[in-house]
């Protein structure tokens, strides 16, 4: 097993043009650093590079044009509407996204008929950009204990930034439970490696305790489960019935320690006392921004004494109320289009290169769906457009 995983690793970085190395060992490079306080302006250096270096006009398409537009409004929209932006991030709007989505269809081009280099490659890059997170993971479990009172990290020289935000990075992780479980084929060293990425993504998620993160891994399970045996609706009912008696045996064995359970219950209580509703209290505020943004086209970045919030916590209706509803359209319809197609890759036939961007287009969709990401992380809603790219090319190569 092992001798197959280097031996794709070495065909993944070797056989290729120079060209080709130099952009994913770049790309690899920029991921690594993205939770460093330097981490955006590597990503507008690295857009700056692949205008020179890759084929982007090749790559344009419906959704390219949509991503480009939104780019370009959203940042012209921050300036007539006096948005306080950062220069760095001012400039990012103009280049990355475009960039990013035709490097995605770019590199899925290049490696047309090698599935396992493709799926070493995504896990390669998803381990990169959450490498920083799990490595404080670790070292603050390990200086703290399993569950962190505070929601952060408590490490010296380390950033303070909100448990939301490493939520969204720790959903990237959850895709290797069913690229394990829900796999085609014999289990290789690569699937023991998403196991263990997903594992060490869940101890960050718990010792957060963020909860949208485990609902995220149940999600994208399950989806990986109902993929790979579509055919077969008894094995489906079986493995669900597996999986919810080992997480029953779990809690009730105590092999899950009372602080974490104690944790959530206390999160959970604070919740109710202040009288949240469903999805934290997201609910509502979809609600209420939903129609909001009807009747303030320019959205409400200024006026949210009007509300009791001052973020909707959902990556389009957030775009809409700092912005307006022309960025939040132009959006959308890229949106819609990576939905079309991953519902396209659900019905073809099982394949391993399918089941993997399906998962993790979920797996982003769902964590995007509930944090204001252009906000908070704007660095993820880049890496979206990428996969939004990969997965359009496989579509267009079916």
């Amino acid at each position: 097993m092992k001798n197959t995983f280097f031996t794709n690793l070495k065909s993944l970085f070797f056989s290729h043009n120079a060209t080709f190395i130099l952009s994913v060992s770049l790309f690899i490079a920029i991921l690594i650093m993205t939770l460093t306080p330097k981490g955006l302006y590597l990503w507008i250096i690295f857009a700056g590079v692949l205008f020179v270096l890759i084929p982007w006009y090749k790559y344009i398409d419906t959704s390219a044009i949509f991503i480009c537009l939104f780019g370009v409004f959203y940042g012209i929209f921050v300036i007539i509407l006096d948005i306080p932006h950062s220069t760095s991030y001012f400039i990012s709007y103009f280049i990355v996204p475009l960039q990013l989505y035709c490097l995605g269809r770019w590199f899925t081009s290049c490696l047309n008929g090698r599935d396992n280099e493709f799926i070493l490659l995504v896990f390669t890059l998803l381990l990169s950009i959450t490498s920083i997170l799990l490595y404080r993971t670790v070292i603050d479990v390990i200086n703290r204990g399993i569950i962190s009172v505070g929601r952060n990290f408590e490490i010296e020289g380390v950033e303070n930034i909100t448990a939301t935000i490493y939520g969204v990075y720790a959903a990237l992780t959850m895709v290797g439970f069913p690229m394990f479980f829900a796999s085609i084929g014999k289990k290789t060293f690569q699937s023991w490696l998403f196991l263990l990425f997903a594992i060490l993504g869940t101890l960050t998620t718990i010792h957060l305790v963020n909860r949208t993160g485990l609902v995220i891994a149940a999600a994208i399970t399950l989806l990986g489960i109902i993929y790979r045996s579509r055919a077969n609706i008894g094995r489906v009912i079986l493995l669900l019935c597996f999986i919810i008696a080992i997480v029953y045996i779990l809690i009730k064995t105590n092999i899950i320690p009372h602080e974490v359970i104690d944790a959530y219950k206390l999160r959970n209580d604070i919740d109710r006392q202040l009288e949240m509703s469903a999805a934290g209290g997201r609910g509502d505020r979809w609600l209420d921004a939903i129609t909001r943004i009807f009747y303030m086209p320019l959205g409400w970045y200024y006026k949210d004494y009007l509300t009791s919030y001052t973020y909707v916590h959902n990556w389009l209706l957030d775009v809409g109320r700092v912005v307006g509803i022309i960025p939040l359209f132009l959006l959308l319809i890229p949106t819609i289009i990576s939905i079309k197609n991953c519902f396209l890759l659900f019905q073809e036939k099982n394949n391993n290169v399918h089941l993997l961007l399906l998962v993790l287009n979920t797996s982003l969709f769902l964590a995007t769906f509930v944090e204001p990401v252009m906000e908070g992380c704007v660095m993820i809603a880049y890496f979206y457009f990428f996969v939004w790219g990969m997965t359009s090319q496989v579509v267009k190569m079916l």
